[in-house]
């Protein structure tokens, strides 16, 4: 039941996609690939629930509208705090938004649409196949270590819920007063030996400026300056603006030998472009609409 619901999501999903004009490419598969293990959270719940109130003697129908009474609402607003989570991605104001906006609207819309297959689809499957309870079967173990940890823990909670609750607050206003002190940046730097930085660029928080009259020297100078940087262990990749060199070819002309066959600078200049990177003749097109 739970395996089938996942289909189901997806074909919803890849639906809502196409009304609302999303591309399917490697950031909405990214997104798909990031929602796949919360798209069945929902229908395993609402899956469980049903099975333990057919073995508490509920009839398949009561069972299925006791999963929607006592489960639906905390299902949903788990979704929507999931999807909250990747707010961030579908407001950046920056060309970040551009590029991975659709992790936000892929996520919440698989989200929202496994709730409504959890609470609506879920039930129908579990009418048709959940096979009848044994004789004093019971689904799960309350009696097990683990679950009698898990219920003190529980108790303990409720008991104490303005403690909780006061601690996950001070937890949020901590977290809120730490990510000021971290760099943000959207895209993290690639862990590879040469390392890529993702997304729009973002100012070095230490530059050096080389300058001189002479280039070679300049460049040298530059590269003693990364050498130094890079012995500091509190420095990341170094890097230098100016691009590498490439080679050029400068020629020098003498006009009097250039006119006396009558040719120009601009017929050498042409030559030479013919000759070293070649020339556009005409163009070709071959099935173009008419």
């Amino acid at each position: 039941m739970v395996a089938l619901s996942v289909p189901i999501v997806l074909a919803e999903v890849f639906t809502i996609m196409q009304m609302m004009g999303l591309n399917f490419d490697r950031i909405t598969v990214g997104a798909l690939i990031t929602a796949l293990g919360l798209l069945v959270d929902d229908a395993n719940i609402a899956v469980k629930m049903m099975v333990v109130k057919i073995e508490q003697g509920y009839n398949r129908v009561a069972a299925a509208f006791a999963g929607w009474s006592s489960t639906a609402f905390p299902m949903l607003t788990g979704t929507l705090v999931t999807a909250a989570g990747f707010l961030p991605v579908g407001l950046a104001q920056s060309t970040s938004l551009e590029y991975a906006g659709n992790i936000f609207w892929v996520m919440g819309i698989a989200l929202i649409v496994s709730w409504f297959v959890a609470v609506i689809v879920t039930p129908h499957l579990g009418l048709k196949l959940l096979p009848v309870p044994k004789p004093g079967a019971h689904h799960g173990s309350s009696d097990s270590r683990v679950y009698r940890m898990l219920r003190a823990g529980v108790n303990a909670s409720l008991r104490a819920r303005w403690l909780v609750i006061g601690l996950t607050l001070a937890a949020l206003v901590t977290t809120g007063f730490g990510m000021g002190l971290e760099q943000q940046r959207f895209f993290p730097t690639s862990a590879r030996a040469d390392r890529i930085v993702f997304g729009p660029p973002v100012g070095f928080p230490v530059q050096f400026r080389v300058i001189g009259p002479d280039p070679a020297e300049v460049r040298r100078i530059a590269a003693d300056v990364r050498a130094v940087m890079v012995a500091n262990p509190n420095t990341v990749e170094p890097q230098f603006d100016w691009n590498e060199q490439a080679k050029t070819l400068n020629l020098r002309l003498d006009q009097d030998r250039i006119r006396a066959p009558g040719l120009s600078t601009a017929d050498v200049s042409n030559t030479l472009q013919t000759l070293l990177s070649g020339v556009k003749v005409t163009e070709y097109r071959d099935g173009t609409a008419r």
